[in-house]
């Protein structure tokens, strides 16, 4: 689970991405500026610790390997690792061409409640074995009571870009594509008001943040709006985006910075008299990689390389408190979907926060529970696996 202010970047680096990513739902704060706000529904799905790991499984504590480095370089012998997305198994051995890796797939279970793991474990047999028993994962560590297997631990190489680089490489050549998850939000009248938005909130403040305010820094993220995917029947549409830094608070008039993404195409910031600055266009559907920045005196930001800037005409000058995402409008509906991924958010040039969403489960509402890390103002907001 994501509890600590920097959530890990547990990439699976899979299919073609997005600037490293592909992208192929209480109580609310008051907040007025292009939509209200409601709470996520639905119940939290327990989120399994494997999750976004490449593991490197053995009798000893590592793999059955010679070299024990800790990190590797291109052409190592690397370690053999072990990847389970949403009961996919994948085993990525490089025994006969150190630091090429070569594939077998298989299926696992998982089962959370009971604490218990089943799947293709690859040690002394050359066609696997299987090994059900009872795991945990403690402070980065895996340990299965693999019942004939003995104990088996393991250790996680995500963090290792040599290993992930070569899974890529290995899926690409195999013509494996694993699916990218991302967050997904709709705007679909959620509990039966139109006072709502779907929205993707980070507070610093909450528990499961707990970031400072924010005096200069940045937010980066990737979106993919999905056109007309949303049966919305006859109700008045809006389709557009906004990704907001909140100042001292969330009311129409703290925005410290303010990207809208228009139904129209256009691309606008908000300015310190509130109203709406057209400074540019953007294709709809189009995957875009935003980046935006604020420090003493400046908001600016860049869509897919094209800068863009506000300087100190924007309604609020002080640190960010909250980041938000969102879509639609607090009286309409939105007949689209946006897919977020990659999601950072900076002080300076210290990570302070990021997710790639790739350690959730499928199908787990964001911000409804103690076990992510979202604001509960957050609505309709999911994980989805594309």
């Amino acid at each position: 689970m994501k509890l600590k202010p920097i959530v890990p970047l547990m990439s699976l680096i899979f299919a073609a991405t997005l600037t490293g990513c592909n992208l192929d739902g209480s109580s609310r704060d008051s907040d007025s500026s292009s939509g209200g706000d409601s709470s996520g529904g639905g119940s939290v799905v327990e989120t399994s610790p494997l999750a976004g790991g490449y593991w490197e499984i053995g009798s000893d504590g590592t793999a059955t390997l010679s070299n024990k480095a800790t990190t590797y370089a291109a052409g190592d012998d690397l370690p053999n690792v072990y990847t389970f997305i949403n009961g996919a198994q994948f085993y990525y051995d490089d025994d006969a061409t150190p630091g090429t890796y070569t594939v077998i797939e298989g299926k696992y279970t998982d089962d959370l409640d009971a604490g218990t793991f089943s799947f293709t474990y690859y040690g002394t047999a050359p066609s696997g074995e299987d090994v059900t028993g009872s795991y945990t994962v403690t402070d980065g560590v895996l340990t299965i009571d693999g019942g004939n297997a003995g104990i088996l631990t393991g250790s996680n190489h995500k963090d290792d870009t040599t290993v992930t680089t070569a899974v890529t490489a290995a899926n690409e050549s195999q013509g494996i594509v694993v699916p990218n998850q991302s967050a997904r939000i709709i705007d679909t009248n959620l509990g039966g008001t139109t006072d709502d938005n779907g929205e993707l909130r980070v507070k610093f403040s909450d528990s499961a943040i707990d970031i400072n305010p924010i005096s200069e820094g940045a937010v980066k993220v990737d979106i993919l709006q999905k056109l007309q995917t949303v049966d919305i029947g006859t109700n008045d549409v809006d389709n557009s985006i906004n990704i907001v830094m909140y100042g001292s608070n969330t009311s129409n008039g703290n925005q410290r910075g303010e990207i809208i993404l228009t139904s129209g195409g256009d691309v606008k910031y908000r300015k310190k008299d509130k109203n709406q600055e057209t400074v540019g266009t953007y294709t709809r559907g189009e995957k875009l990689s935003i980046e935006a920045t604020w420090s003493a005196g400046d908001f600016s930001f860049t869509i897919n390389g094209v800068d863009y800037t506000a300087g100190t005409d924007t309604p609020e000058s002080g640190e960010v408190t909250v980041v938000t995402i969102k879509l639609g409008n607090s009286s309409k509906y939105s007949e689209d979907e946006v897919l977020i991924d990659n999601l950072q958010i900076l002080s300076g040039s210290t990570v302070e926060f990021s997710d790639d969403f790739e350690s959730y489960s499928s199908g787990e509402v964001l911000g409804d529970g103690e076990n992510d890390p979202y604001s509960s103002s957050s609505a309709e907001a999911t994980v989805v696996a594309e």
